[in-house]
């Protein structure tokens, strides 16, 4: 699972396909991101092919300079990236519970 931020939009992407933690977030639409020591429980949206390409073009494209095996043409339009939106799922994060820090022991 990757996090993408933009704006102060959030979204997670699958950048290896659908495993079984996209099938676990798909059933229950929630679920606790942590980060270090911090933690929050969102709920997520699936976006649509046509919703997901910009955030596929932008996490793709950065992807390629450090995995060639992504297939992706920087002056792509944003429909090619709509295609990939079946092998690489994004998912929209909204904040349910914000953030707690865990104590360190």
């Amino acid at each position: 699972m990757l996090l993408v931020e933009q704006d102060g939009q959030r979204w997670l992407v699958a950048p290896y396909g659908v495993g079984q933690w996209v099938r676990n977030l798909r059933a229950a639409g929630t679920a606790t991101l942590t980060r270090g020591r911090r933690s929050e429980v969102i709920s997520v949206t699936e976006l649509e092919a046509r919703e997901a390409a910009p955030v596929l073009k932008q996490y793709l494209l950065k992807a390629t300079a450090a995995r060639p095996y992504f297939d992706v043409v920087k002056d792509a339009p944003l429909e090619a990236f709509e295609g990939e939106a079946p092998r690489h799922p994004v998912f929209q994060i909204t904040t349910v519970e914000e953030p707690s820090r865990r104590n360190a022991g």
